[in-house]
């Protein structure tokens, strides 16, 4: 957006992150479940899904050129 106005960008002036994930706790399923017996011959697998997402907000400062009164 900044190249199509004709402008560059500068430095960064700000970074946000919102990330969310949501789906339980998968990670601590499969952490419990590695601590199994090593005599275990199967892995459960748990049925279902898991989704994540992520927002990041990232805010730059436009370049400085001469002429610009802004």
């Amino acid at each position: 957006m900044a190249a199509a106005a004709g402008e560059r960008l500068g430095p960064v002036c700000s970074l946000t992150d919102d990330s969310a994930e949501s789906g339980g706790t998968t990670g601590e399923r499969f952490a419990a479940g590695a601590l199994a017996a090593p005599s275990a011959s199967t892995v459960p697998v748990e049925a279902g899904s898991q989704q994540a997402s992520a927002q990041v907000t990232l805010v730059y400062a436009l370049e400085q050129r001469a002429g610009r009164s802004h």
